[in-house]
């Protein structure tokens, strides 16, 4: 119901303030289209020429939404499906339907510059990176691997930064934002940006700390009875992380990020470096692990720039980059006894005497252990752009990186066969299961040594990956063709070859365009994945590479103060890569978006113009495999052969946002997103009930005011305090029957958190 009011007001907008189509308020529009965006093709070219469908969120939307943290952004996007877990994977993101265990098949990119994990291929998005230095975010819906290579498999968002060289000579800004809000939580984002008559620079940092929302008995295995029950945890719940006991829930996080550079001539210098250190949030059953223990990830580049006009028609782009990524951190477990035997009356069992009738599967084995990887790479990607006239170009690239990669998390007393670089991978430990593995009965637990941060180079993978594209763009009159192609060889898993092809037909009246774009990609197998596996994780080593083939026709075209733009796609992924760590069966999605935006008249006296938006994406999803969820024989494949819904993607989406000036100086913007009823994944154990997710309405909104160089606003998240759930991620196995343990460590729904709030004040210098 909320939605549809939120629609006639759009609709009472729209038709009763549309002003004339020569008005001024119409260019603003038309130039939107001409905006020059980098991430499609490689090259700067306008929104309307570029090869893909796209949405840009600008600088001045950042600020009006009163975004602190690229994961709201996603949330307000079309063709994504979010899960918030307020965990380590703090934001999961599946983009145009293709639902994967986390964030791994949508390139991250901060100017161009690749930052997806080494070892993983997330793209970690959390509440690290500074915003303050934005000047655009560009989100590329489709495959890209016939620019970008491997993992440009779904999209590409690449952060656009403030570039000290838009300013003038011999001036500098500076922007800081001091943020409090709900759950304790506090944080700053600085950055600056400067030009010299020789040198521009431009650096940003920020720091978050947060206790985040207390989800604490808001799902059946989230609750503190389970976090401290004895029976399963035993002597873990005398040990302590942060200075507090474990046995109930905490959550906090404690993120921190830098960006910069600085250039002298035709030379950049830049460094992007950040780290979370985060709880686990909802995102583990209580009986299953403590999600008070932190996790880290962090991500040091390192990188060297030189780009120069060679000619008038040829432009060279030279990026030498170093980078290094590490996941790492405490993991308290209670795995099940295997024995579903009774324990009778009055027996000892490990020392202890049983008065009452219990179960051993009651009662757990143990561990707290530390963990590492830790991967690092060396980069060299040259660039070539050659201008034959105003109405041909080429583009051409190379690339060699060699990876040093982590074969398997360090965990140093975990199940046998976990590797450890203690040289005690076969300890086995008092239960002969591995040295850090105890009992819920024991008495005391003793905490088994934590690995270092260097790598054994017995653990340590090298690979190296050639790649090359070239493409051309060629203009015939009211016609813009996008030929490109792309080969990347890597040493595991050989040679990938992807094509792109596109036509754009442009309207004469220079208020539209048409587009019919082929794409191709592939998502390479994670690290982890491949060589990643202990005793209860797969791993497998003959991983192949997923494959997409993309089919996507586009049309925008600006009306006056309506600039609508959509797509209908379909696509087909192959050798498609499941938690199991196998491939396993094809998926066949399709579907359409609606993305349209609103130029007004405000209908208040000299007040500036209003902006809105409204986005509609329907996906339709296939799996030409199922989980067989009644098959209980551990050593049997569970994917099947049969037609089936992929699951955890909404059918429908509406995402609508409105920005309304009162003054010069005080804004009101409002944002709503609704999320139809979805059934959950395959794999998630509440599908063999065929269980659905509930439909949600959010309304988030911000209000601000503006003077001189301060700037004051409040942000109110989920303002109707609705109570709602996003869906499990990864395997999200541990079901719903909370009158016996889960089934499995990840929950299959997620509580989201209640109304909350945000001050920010900024100052402008």
């Amino acid at each position: 119901m909320t939605v549809i009011v939120m629609l006639l007001v759009f609709s009472f907008i729209s038709f009763s303030q549309i002003e004339p189509v020569d008005s001024l308020y119409r260019m603003s529009l038309s130039e939107l289209m001409k905006l020059k965006v980098v991430a499609p093709s490689g090259i700067l070219e306008s929104a309307k020429d570029a090869p893909a469908a796209m949405v840009i969120i600008t600088r001045e939307e950042v600020n009006q939404r009163g975004y602190t943290d690229l994961s709201e952004v996603l949330l307000d996007l079309p063709g994504f499906d979010n899960s918030v877990t307020n965990g380590t994977y703090y934001h999961v993101g599946y983009q145009r339907g293709y639902r994967t265990s986390s964030m791994q098949r949508t390139l991250f990119m901060i100017n161009g510059i690749t930052g997806n994990h080494l070892w993983t291929q997330d793209a970690d998005i959390s509440r690290q990176i500074p915003i303050t230095n934005i000047e655009r975010i560009e989100i590329v819906y489709g495959p890209t691997s016939a620019v970008y290579g491997p993992n440009a498999f779904l999209g590409v968002i690449n952060v656009v930064t403030r570039d000290g060289k838009s300013l003038a000579p011999n001036t500098n800004e500076t922007t800081l934002s001091l943020q409090y809000g709900s759950n304790n939580t506090l944080s700053y984002d600085v950055s600056t940006v400067g030009n010299t008559d020789k040198v521009s620079y431009s650096f940003s940092h920020k720091l978050f700390q947060s206790n985040d929302p207390n989800l604490e008995g808001k799902w059946g295995f989230v609750t503190n009875e389970m976090y401290s029950d004895t029976n399963t945890w035993g002597p873990i719940l005398d040990l302590e992380h942060r200075n507090q006991k474990f046995g109930s829930y905490n959550d906090a996080a404690n993120d921190l990020g830098f960006t910069g550079n600085i250039s002298y001539d035709k030379f950049k210098l830049g460094l992007i470096t950040w780290k979370t250190d985060e709880g686990y949030g909802p995102n583990y059953a209580a009986d299953r692990a403590q999600n008070s223990s932190s996790w880290n990830k962090s991500s040091l580049q390192f990188y060297f720039q030189h780009s120069a006009d060679i000619t008038t028609r040829l432009h060279s782009e030279l990026l030498i980059l170093y980078r290094e990524s590490r996941s790492s951190g405490k993991w308290a477990e209670a795995e099940p006894d295997f024995d579903d035997s009774v324990i009778p009356n009055d027996t000892i069992f490990n020392g202890n005497e049983y008065e009452v009738t219990e179960n051993f599967r009651d009662y757990s084995y143990i561990s707290y252990t530390d963990w590492n990887s830790n991967s690092n790479s060396k980069l060299i990607k040259e660039k070539i752009d050659f201008k034959l006239n105003e109405n041909i170009l080429f583009s051409a690239g190379l690339k060699w990186e060699s990876k040093e990669l982590t074969k398997a998390y360090n965990i140093p007393g975990y199940w046998i066969p976990a590797f450890s670089s203690l040289g005690n991978s076969e300890d086995p430990g008092p239960y002969g299961f591995g040295g850090a593995i105890y009992h819920s009965s024991d008495e005391s637990y003793h905490i088994p040594q934590s690995p270092g941060k260097k790598m054994p180079a017995r653990n340590l993978i090298l690979t190296n990956d050639i790649g090359g594209y070239f493409q051309t763009i060629i203009n015939v009159k009211r016609f813009r063709f996008h030929l490109g192609i792309r080969a990347d060889n890597n040493s595991l898993y050989g040679t990938s070859i992807n094509p792109r092809l596109a036509t754009v037909y442009r309207f004469k009246n220079n208020k539209g365009a048409l587009k019919l774009v082929y794409g191709e990609a592939f998502q390479e197998p994670s690290p982890r994945q491949l060589f990643g596996g202990w005793n209860g994780r797969a791993a497998n080593p003959d991983l192949k590479p997923e494959k997409v083939r993309n089919l996507e026709f586009i049309g925008m075209y600006n009306l006056g103060p309506v600039l609508i733009d959509a797509s209908l796609f379909y696509a087909r992924y192959q050798n498609v890569i499941q938690e199991a760590a196998i491939n396993s069966g094809e998926r066949f999605i399709y579907g359409a978006e609606v993305r349209t935006n609103l130029l007004l008249k405000n209908f208040i006296y000299k007040a500036p113009k209003i902006r809105a938006y409204a986005y509609y994406s329907y996906i339709k999803t296939q799996s030409s495999v199922y989980y067989d969820h009644s098959e209980i024989d551990p050593e049997v494949d569970k994917w099947k052969e049969g037609n089936s819904e992929i699951g955890d993607i909404a059918p429908h989406k509406i995402n609508l946002g409105i920005n309304l000036p009162l003054t010069k100086g005080f804004n009101l913007n409002v944002r709503g997103n609704y999320v139809s009823q979805k059934l959950v994944y395959l794999r998630n154990a509440m599908r063999a009930d065929d269980y659905k997710v509930d439909e949600h309405f959010t309304l988030d909104g911000t209000f601000s005011y503006k003077f001189k160089i301060i700037s004051l606003s409040l942000k109110v998240k989920n303002i109707l305090d609705k109570t709602y759930f996003h869906s499990g991620v990864g395997s999200a196995n541990a079901g719903n029957n909370f009158s016996t343990r889960s089934l499995g460590y990840q929950n299959s729904l997620l509580p989201q958190d209640g109304r909350s709030y945000m001050i920010n004040v900024t100052f402008q210098l």
